[in-house]
C-alpha cells in the first residue's frame, strides 16, 4: 500500500511570496507606508494629535534624521530622506515621553 496518496499541503512555488508583505508596517499607534520605499516615505498617526520628534536610525543605533512636528490625528506626514543606502532602518517616534519604533526598509 505504498501507492497509497493522502491529501497534502502543497506549496506553490510559482507563487507571488512578495505578496505575503504588507505594503503598510503598522504599530496600531503609527503605519510606515509604502514598504519598501526609496527613502521618501508617509508616517501616519493612528493617535491623538501632538508635537512629536521623528528620527531615522540605522542598525547601529546612529541617529540619520530628526524632525519634530505637530501630527494630527489620522494624518500623514510625507518625510523625504535621499541619502540612506538599501537595508533595514527603525523610524522613531517620540511624543509625550512615549517612543514607538517601527521597522523601514530602503530598496531603491
Amino acid at each position: 500500500s505504498g501507492d497509497n496518496t493522502s491529501p497534502s499541503t502543497q506549496f506553490d512555488s510559482s507563487e507571488n511570496v512578495s505578496t505575503a508583505v504588507e505594503s503598510v508596517v503598522s504599530d496600531a499607534t503609527y503605519s510606515v507606508y509604502p514598504m519598501p520605499n526609496k527613502g521618501h516615505f508617509n508616517l501616519r498617526n493612528n493617535q491623538t494629535a501632538g508635537n512629536s520628534t521623528i528620527r531615522v536610525i540605522n542598525l547601529q543605533g546612529q541617529e540619520l534624521f530628526q524632525q519634530r512636528s505637530f501630527l494630527e490625528q489620522n494624518a500623514s506626514l510625507n518625510i523625504q530622506i535621499d541619502d540612506l543606502a538599501n537595508g533595514l532602518y527603525f523610524v522613531q517616534i517620540e511624543k509625550s515621553g512615549e517612543l514607538e519604533s517601527i521597522p523601514m526598509f530602503i530598496k531603491k
